[in-house]
């Protein structure tokens, strides 16, 4: 799903956008995804929710400048952000959250340090503490000059692997 609407934040630009009518759904995506993951799901959701859909710093349609911090603390900062930005900060209609992977971090740290409100969370096979990412992960950490070298069809392979 192309994201059509973008906001600026910190120099980043964030991509986001809605699909449907109704009571406010916010949806946060993993790492190393981004809000793609969720678009069938949003579609669904369509008929009965407004879904918001947004890719994080460093991932699908947003920035991904290499001096830019995309790292928790950042990611659940913004979230906040958004949600005021798109007026859902109200405790009269606080929108229901649903966050996979990294998300279900940045959505918790969001709630508990930044104050954002929610209706509701949906935490989905969330990474929440360390420590972070696979053991996959870990081998392309400490051999990022190797994978960088790759060729395109055999890093094509083995990310479609992975996921």
């Amino acid at each position: 799903m192309e994201l059509r609407r973008t906001v600026t934040w910190r120099g980043r630009t964030v991509a986001w956008d809605t699909v449907g009518s109704g009571p406010p759904v916010v949806m946060c995506h993993g790492t190393p995804w981004s809000s793609a993951l969720w678009a069938p799901f949003a579609h669904a959701l369509a008929a009965e929710f407004t879904v918001y859909l947004w890719d994080m710093p460093g991932y699908g349609q947003s920035s991904k400048g290499p001096a830019d911090a995309v790292d928790l603390g950042v990611q659940g900062e913004l979230l906040a952000h958004l949600l005021t930005t798109w007026g859902l900060g109200s405790p009269h209609e606080p929108p229901h959250v649903v966050a996979h992977d990294y998300g279900g971090a940045v959505a918790l740290r969001s709630h508990l340090l930044h104050g954002a409100r929610y209706a509701s969370l949906c935490l989905v096979d969330v990474v929440a503490l360390r420590p972070w990412g696979s053991d996959f992960f870990r081998l392309v950490r400490h051999n990022a000059d190797a994978f960088a070298t790759l060729p395109p069809a055999v890093h094509q392979g083995v990310v479609e692997a992975y996921i």
